[in-house]
């Protein structure tokens, strides 16, 4: 059987039906006199929210088909063609009854001997099933409140019903068919109109948007998208994993030939979500032109598309989209939570307040996150990103990107190429992931990890953790008591550096795989002297005949002492470091201890 597309009059009764469930002691409210459980015990219907329902195209076009029958037939019953059942025939759609399932059916008719308000008409048979008048059990009710329930079809028709005394109706058939499978959802769902019929905040029939473009793209997993298009009711349904979701809505929303674009945020958990687009709150630019403009939002969400040119766009207050298309771009989001996509060319994207998400696409571009946790992403080419207060997360994505986390507790994430990583204040963590990278993290309890290639990790104040991954690395834990990891490759660990030279410090060094340096001197000095025992270097796995300990000036100046299966350096009875689970070393011997005179 071809699946069926909702009208708008489906679309209108659907929006009716979640309506109420979002908020079933209002509908109760507005129908019974404000006793939701009317004609049933109490609490057998909670006041809580239920998920929002979503159309399922099998499940329409199992309801047209019942809704049809019985207008041809004269025949007002859950029973139909060919003595079938609901079930049956939802099944025979396509509907998949797999796993844990559910299912059930509503039916309504209203006629009159004059003419037909088909519009309300289906809103008098929504209302009608809620309340369920002379209903014993209002089951109607029941199925339109059932939690489980996840997807319906629904088809309303206009038609001639002769009644079983004889008497012709103009009359409207409602069939709802409702269903959940435990092997389908959750879905994001919702609509998009104008609320230009009626400016009411609520969806009326020749208000619906069809063809608008409706895109998801996970925030914490860009690369897992789904997109869809509405259908001429307004409406769309996508199925997603749990997760959090950026979702983009792209369409000509006010008829200048224009494509405008609005991102929302929807959180995904074990139920559909419901996120609606109403182009009445939108507040439209002027229209570019392909050369360079100066273009300003007003106080509201604005949609801003640059075209040709090098353009400035200011969103101004509200939580604004800026598209730069071609050109070199500045784009400022200014006060809200801002959206800005470069495009191609060499732009400047500036969050400013608020929580911002920057896209510098094609170019080398400057992103700026300013105040509030921002998320930017370079793009391509080589990007220089600032992160700005609070937390934010910078992502440097393709080519040689330079990323600066500044305050707050940062994530950074240099993406391919040689990138530059710097932590700046508080708690950060950086990943330099593929190329060559440069990670600095500042002050601050930093984690740093280098990734794949030759990185140098250089942890600053504070504690910090530093592991280098694959390639051959150098790992600078600077002041603080430091932790340092080599991970595969031949790599350099030290613990502290020139300027601190391990006063007061307690580092952990440990090589991992490879032939690893461990550095406890440098030409100048020695390292972690001048505090009796309280500083100290721990080799953890130091493996003899593999890797190197370096220590300054010459094995005179040194004594070895074994306890308790480790052996400890010393100079001058002077604690420098413990070199665990190895005894029998000796100060002379070149493939142990080298030397920086």
């Amino acid at each position: 059987m071809p699946q069926t597309l909702p009208t708008d009059r489906d679309q209108l009764m659907l929006e009716l039906i979640n309506r109420a469930r979002a908020n079933p002691q209002a509908e109760a409210t507005r129908l019974l006199g404000g006793n939701l459980n009317e004609g049933l015990s109490p609490g057998t219907i909670s006041t809580d929210a239920k998920q929002p329902l979503a159309f399922n195209l099998n499940l329409n076009a199992a309801a047209e088909g019942h809704s049809q029958w019985m207008l041809d037939n004269n025949v007002f019953s859950h029973t139909g063609a060919n003595g079938s059942s609901s079930g049956t025939r939802m099944a025979e759609a396509g509907y998949p009854f797999t796993g844990g399932w559910g299912r059930g059916e509503n039916l309504a008719w209203k006629g009159t001997t004059g003419t037909v308000n088909f519009t309300q008409y289906v809103i008098d048979n929504h209302d009608n099933l809620f309340v369920d008048a002379g209903v014993s059990g209002r089951g109607h009710r029941l199925n339109l409140m059932n939690a489980s329930y996840r997807e319906v079809g629904i088809s309303s028709i206009q038609g001639l019903f002769t009644t079983s005394s004889g008497t012709t109706y103009n009359s409207v058939m409602t069939t709802q068919d409702f269903a959940y499978s435990s092997n389908r959802g959750p879905f994001l769902t919702g609509v998009a109109y104008t609320d230009a019929v009626t400016d009411d905040d609520f969806y009326t029939v020749g208000e619906g948007l069809g063809n608008v473009t409706v895109t998801a793209v996970e925030v914490s997993n860009p690369s897992n998208t789904a997109s869809t298009t509405t259908w001429s009711s307004g409406g769309y349904n996508l199925e997603l994993s749990s997760g959090t979701y950026d979702v983009t809505f792209s369409g000509d929303f006010n008829n200048d030939g224009q494509t405008d674009t609005v991102t929302q945020s929807a959180t995904i958990g074990s139920t559909n979500v419901k996120l609606d687009l109403a182009t009445d709150t939108i507040n439209f630019a002027p229209t570019p032109t392909s050369g360079s403009d100066n273009l300003t939002g007003s106080a509201g969400n604005d949609s801003i598309k640059a075209l040709g040119g090098n353009d400035i766009v200011d969103g101004g207050d509200g939580s604004d989209t800026l598209l730069g298309a071609g050109g070199n771009d500045v784009l400022n989001g200014e006060a809200g939570n801002d959206r800005l996509l470069g495009g191609n060319g060499n732009d400047e994207l500036n969050g400013g307040d608020n929580n911002d998400t920057l896209f510098g696409q094609a170019g080398a571009d400057l992103l700026q996150g300013n105040f509030g946790s921002d998320v930017l992403n370079g793009g391509t080419e080589n990007d220089t990103l600032f992160g700005g207060e609070d937390g934010d997360t910078l992502i440097g994505h393709n080519d040689d990107d330079v990323l600066n986390g500044e305050a707050g507790d940062d994530r950074l994430l240099g993406g391919n190429g040689n990138d530059e990583l710097n932590g700046g204040d508080n708690n950060d963590t950086l990943f330099g992931q593929a190329g060559t990278d440069l990670l600095n993290g500042g002050s601050g309890n930093d984690k740093l990890i280098g990734g794949t290639d030759n990185d140098i990790l250089s942890g600053g104040d504070d504690r910090d953790t530093l592991i280098g991954q694959d390639g051959d690395d150098l790992l600078t834990g600077n002041s603080g008591n430091d932790r340092l990891l080599g991970g595969n490759g031949n790599d350099t660990l030290l613990g502290t550096d020139e300027t601190a030279a391990g006063v007061g410090e307690q580092d952990v060094l440990r090589g991992n795989a490879g032939r690893d340096r461990f550095v406890l001197g440098d030409s100048t000095q020695a390292y972690y002297l001048g505090n009796s025992n309280l500083d100290r270097a721990i080799v953890a796995d130091f493996t003899l005949g593999e890797d190197r300990i370096q220590l300054h000036g010459s094995a005179a100046e040194y004594q070895l002492r074994e306890a308790n299966g480790h052996t400890q350096i010393r100079s001058s009875g002077d604690l420098v470091a413990i070199v665990q689970n190895s005894t029998g070393l000796a100060l002379n011997d070149p493939s142990v201890f080298e030397y920086a005179i």
